[in-house]
């Protein structure tokens, strides 16, 4: 999706991870990069963390989260193992507390 640089002036194609399906047509992503990231909000994946290993190694950054229409979302191309999805959402609650 085109995902908005923090200055919302520009965005970049980029993979994210839905987080959340809200009721109607929008739902919360946050940013997957392929670039390493040293903030606290990060969870590295890889493609064994995934149920088709179709992602390439990179890091999930939960201090880059959105609420967009599912629509500007292009396609899905894979989905996190339970146990890596669990460490995502946890590591997303660490944001709020």
């Amino acid at each position: 999706m085109p995902f908005p640089f923090t200055d919302l002036k520009n965005s970049k194609v980029l993979p994210v991870l839905v987080l959340n399906a809200l009721p109607g047509d929008d739902c919360i992503v946050c940013m997957v990069t392929t670039q390493p990231s040293q903030s606290q909000f990060a969870v590295s994946i890889s493609p064994s963390n995934t149920k088709n290993a179709a992602v390439r190694p990179g890091t999930i950054r939960l201090d880059r989260i959105v609420t967009c229409e599912d629509r500007v979302l292009f396609k899905k191309i894979d989905e996190l193992e339970p146990g890596k999805l669990q460490e995502v959402l946890t590591a997303a609650k660490t944001i709020f507390d």
